[in-house]
């Protein structure tokens, strides 16, 4: 179990900051839960003993007693109080000892007061033993004095026993001056990066935009092909220029020969023996030519037969009915005579022939290959635009999604085709138009793919980095300021990932710095960060770099990056922000800007950080007089609930509540301004007191009981207290 409580004593020293006063703060600690040890504790509580820091000054400890009726009856119990000093110096007095000294105290004080001495001696004497309440008039504080001591090394032990027996109660006093602190630590650990506009806004990630499906370039086809090859009556002689056309037709090296069928054919006419042998004849040449061209694997067949299926095709044709109902020997017979023979010669002269019919593979060169997927994604482009004509917005949206996602995956296809080297960058540039197959969409997805190539290390093949930034910033810019885009700062998003991927590009040297030409802003309030930003790059890149080409908008000499406290504001910019930002004389945040863009934090920090570091309190001078102390609260309490990385706010809070208490010394009354920058530097590092050394610990109780010296008042020791408790020894 245990209590504490702390209390102030005052000694005014010099006039101005010296005016400062030595405090003492005391905690009881019981050593025993027993009931008897916690009435002790309540009744010394009660008492109102306390050990006057005047006279500690003095190298003297001095107990002070104001109800010596309830001293009475502690001192009755004949209890052994022993006083510690850490120097070794021990004092140990019974509850006799006191008395006596009390009993020669009061001699001495009623040579003083006027009245019935006697009575009231007699009254002191029956309380000091005890027996009875003190009801005299009010006499001064009762002082028991031990001492002087030759050193004094602020932290003192009282321990209060009984009868030699266990310690039943202790207690710890300890003297701290107050003191005016010139600054304060922040003391956050957690691992965040410092304000800085450009590298937040680089992370900026882009909405999520098409995801490209899985396509496969085409890389080639199947076709078949059949060649005929006439022959002379009764003969395999054939022509050279036919069998020309057919080497010249496979010697196309992208051909795959994957089978063949090859048939001799003879006419109806002649021995069925001899026509046999012609047909053999006749299909040999065909399989000769082929022979050279031939893969692996392929499957070749082939037959022979008399042109009786034929002539009956031909005559069917011809509109001849003379053969139909004759079978084929009876017209085998039929041709042995001359007139026949001579009056079909041109149908006999057609079934002369070696047919051969090739199934291939054609393998798409390049260029046809780009060609074909570009023809794809033309045809998914008319999809979008015709999607353009369907009332229902599910169905309009679906279809353009789909034909959109096949696009880009046709692309992301061409683009890995060329990474892989089956495919030239020149070639699939040639061929493949992005131009014609545009929408705000596509832009934006293929933007959105440049962005993730280039995290993995990976260029554009379908497009360049210029070419698609600019695209992309054609797209955004006017979409700022669409209500349809304005839910959920989409627009915002889109436009700031397309600054920020070119400025980092710029940086990098990746592209030419005239690029930052190009992206201009609107100097409207829905283009306030892009602005901000295009500001900030122009100081920071002319700076790193001093390339010409970027303007430098530099006016304080230095570098625009928040983190440096050391560094002045740029004029520019913040003339930018609180124009923009802060309305009504300075007094708010404009909520346009507040309702648009969740970023607007780090640009209000960059605004107070001046003023707040740039606040000369003993001067009485500010940064900008127009930002107010009061708005400058207001504003440091909502960034506290902002992404602003703790490191910064911190310091800067802790910074700005340290100059209202140092500003307090000027104050004849303690305001609610003062109470508030008290309680936040408290609660502060009350919270982060496990983080405090001893010495970070006395200087922010000193600071603390600093503000008691200034309005007399003794309020909040507790909060300096357990901050003490951190460098305390128990020497127990």
């Amino acid at each position: 179990m245990r209590y504490t409580l702390s209390l102030f004593f005052a000694l005014l020293l010099s006039s101005g900051y010296a005016q400062l006063r030595q405090e003492f703060a005391w905690q009881a600690e019981l050593l025993s839960t027993r009931k008897k040890v916690t009435r002790l504790y309540e009744q010394w509580q009660k008492g109102g003993y306390k050990l006057a820091s005047g006279e500690l000054e003095q190298g003297r400890l001095v107990w002070q007693v104001t109800d010596v009726s309830r001293l009475g009856r502690l001192l009755k119990k004949k209890y052994i109080f022993t006083f510690e000093l850490y120097d070794g110096t021990t004092l140990a007095l019974n509850g006799k000892e006191i008395r006596t000294f009390l009993a020669e105290r009061q001699q001495l004080v009623l040579d003083t007061v006027r009245g019935n001495t006697e009575q009231w001696y007699k009254a002191f004497r029956a309380a000091l033993r005890g027996r009875s309440s003190y009801k005299g008039p009010a006499p001064p504080t009762w002082k028991i004095g031990f001492g002087p001591f030759a050193t004094y090394n602020d932290h003192i032990k009282l321990t209060i026993t009984k009868r030699g027996k266990k310690e039943l109660m202790a207690m710890h006093f300890w003297l701290v001056p107050g003191s005016m602190a010139l600054a304060l630590p922040e003391l956050e650990d957690a691992p965040c990066v410092p304000v800085d506009r450009l590298l937040t806004f680089e992370k900026v990630a882009m909405p999520p935009t098409y995801k490209p499906v899985p396509y496969k370039l085409p890389e080639g086809r199947k076709f078949s092909r059949r060649f005929t090859l006439h022959f002379a009556h009764n003969s395999a002689h054939f022509s050279p220029a036919e069998v020309a056309a057919i080497k010249a037709f496979l010697q196309n090296e992208n051909l795959e020969i994957r089978g063949a069928f090859i048939r001799g054919m003879s006419s109806i006419e002649g021995d069925s023996v001899r026509n046999r042998q012609l047909q053999e004849q006749r299909a040999a040449v065909l399989w000769q030519t082929l022979a050279p061209y031939r893969q692996r694997g392929a499957r070749l067949q082939g037959d022979y037969q008399p042109a009786y299926r034929m002539f009956r095709q031909q005559m069917r044709a011809a509109g001849i009915t003379l053969f139909d109902s004759l079978s084929d020997s009876e017209i085998n017979r039929l041709f042995y005579n001359p007139d026949y023979r001579q009056q079909y010669a041109s149908y006999l002269a057609a079934q002369r022939v070696a047919r051969m019919s090739i199934q291939l593979y054609k393998h798409y060169t390049p260029a046809e290959q780009v060609t074909r997927a570009y023809a794809e994604a033309t045809r998914q482009y008319a999809k979008i635009v015709r999607a353009r004509s369907i009332r229902s917005r599910s169905e309009r949206e679906q279809t353009v999604r789909k034909a959109a996602s096949l696009i880009l995956g046709i692309e992301r296809a061409l683009t890995e085709a060329v990474r892989q080297g089956r495919l030239t960058t020149a070639v699939v540039r040639q061929y493949y138009h992005t131009g014609k197959l545009e929408t705000d969409e596509l832009v934006m997805s293929r933007f959105n793919q440049v962005m993730a190539d280039w995290n993995r290390g990976l260029a554009p093949v379908v497009t360049d980095y210029p070419e698609i930034i600019l695209k992309a910033y054609r797209v955004t810019l006017p979409l700022v300021t669409s209500p349809e885009f304005s839910r959920d700062n989409l627009a915002l998003h889109r436009a700031v990932a397309v600054q920020m991927f070119a400025y980092g590009l710029i940086r990098k040297g990746v592209v030419d710095v005239h690029l930052y030409d190009e992206l201009t802003y609107p100097e409207e309030l829905p283009y306030y960060h892009l602005l901000l930003n295009r500001i900030t790059f122009a100081n920071v890149y002319g700076i790193d770099n001093g390339r010409p080409g970027v303007p430098r908008q530099q006016e304080s000499g230095v570098g625009g990056r928040l983190a440096n406290a050391s560094s002045l504001p740029d004029k520019l910019y913040y003339n930018f922000v609180k124009k923009n930002l802060l309305i009504n004389h300075y007094t708010a945040i404009n909520p346009a800007i507040a309702a648009k863009d969740e970023y607007y934090y780090f640009d209000l920090y960059y605004l107070l950080f001046p003023n707040v570091m740039g606040w000369q309190v003993f001067d009485d001078k500010r940064f900008d007089e127009d930002i107010t102390i009061a708005f400058i609260d207001r504003m440091i309490d909502h960034l506290l609930t902002t992404k602003i990385c703790p490191d910064n706010i911190y310091e800067l809070a802790l910074t700005f509540h340290l100059k209202v208490l140092q500003q307090a010394t000027r104050a004849t009354r303690m305001t609610p301004q003062i109470r508030k920058s008290y309680d936040f530097i408290a609660s502060y590092y009350k919270t982060h007191a496990g983080q405090l050394t001893p010495a970070l610990a006395n200087r922010v109780a000193g600071q603390l009981l600093f503000l008691g010296h200034l309005f007399y008042r003794n309020e909040n020791v507790q909060d300096a207290y357990e901050l003490m408790q951190v460098t305390w020894k128990n020497p127990d």
